[in-house]
């Protein structure tokens, strides 16, 4: 079975590197700390103010939230899995976004030697060329590196039988706990899902209704829909779980829930059900 699985997964790992647009300011830290009489005070000077530096990270943000969206942590070094169902989706829409972001690079850049132009007269006293890098292109990367789980059947190593052994074992070993650990995520982010809805749904005796807005089903639907997807696995409880999520917790639209207390009250005992149901899943 788990020899199975690794021909489901591929592991991803999406890394970024940018320029700060912001710097600590030694000289007039140093003036201020003295005239403070303490060091609790810090002088950081803001490099740029433009919307175009702005969009670049707003463009890393998109690619970050898809990516831990359509994937499950893997191991403590940023290697993230997806499913091999999910993988040319998630490429297809990556490679998109990634676009995006070098457009915004790009959108940047040709802005940038108007602001390196101004900086000294924008920035005054705080102003220091060394401050600003002369390839800024360079300074702004997405890297998306792609890797496989090796089959510890077809291990070919020079060692004694029963060291190939003790190594297969570990390696088995530690796939398992890996691969309990991403199963765990997406039962997580069900209950977290499931349990901000529920805690929506629910009023106190002598409570007004709280605020219910459409993002919040809008995100359950999206999480439900991927679970295909994220459920490496194909637990059948985690499949389960959210069909039951689909047949209850979706079946009435944002205004039903404002507009009808019975229909909320009805929900909020669903979702309660449905969250005792996981409490002990990957426990």
């Amino acid at each position: 079975m788990q020899r199975d699985l690794r021909q489901r997964i591929v592991l991803v790992k999406v890394t970024f590197s940018a320029w700060q647009a912001s710097k600590t300011d030694k000289r007039a830290t140093q003036d201020l700390r003295s005239s403070i009489g303490n060091d609790r005070g810090r002088v950081v000077k803001r490099l740029v103010d433009s919307a175009e530096y702005k969009r670049i990270g707003q463009a890393a943000t998109k690619i970050r939230t898809y990516n831990y969206l359509m994937s499950t942590p893997w191991d403590d070094k940023d290697w993230r899995a997806i499913s091999t169902r999910a993988y040319p989706k998630y490429r297809d829409h990556l490679d998109t976004l990634e676009l995006e972001y070098s457009q915004a690079v790009q959108d940047f850049a040709n802005i940038y030697p108007d602001i390196v132009a101004s900086a000294p007269y924008d920035m005054g006293p705080l102003y220091d060329p060394a401050d600003f890098p002369t390839n800024i292109q360079g300074c702004f990367t997405v890297k998306r590196a792609i890797d496989t789980l090796p089959d510890t059947k077809n291990l070919m190593l020079e060692l004694a039988d029963d060291d190939l052994t003790a190594i297969r074992t570990d390696v088995e070993s530690a796939f398992a706990s890996k691969l309990q650990a991403s199963q765990k995520n997406v039962a997580d982010r069900l209950i977290e899902a499931i349990s901000h809805l529920s805690e929506r749904l629910t009023v106190q005796d002598g409570s007004k209704d709280k605020i219910f807005r459409d993002t919040l089903t809008g995100n359950l639907q999206e999480l439900v829909d991927l679970i295909p997807d994220l459920n490496i696995a194909n637990d059948p409880r985690i499949n389960e779980l959210a069909d039951r999520a689909r047949a209850t917790l979706l079946s009435h639209s944002p205004q039903d829930l404002r507009d009808n207390p019975t229909i909320r009250q009805t929900m909020a005992k669903q979702a309660k059900t449905i969250l005792d149901d996981m409490a002990s899943l990957y426990a």
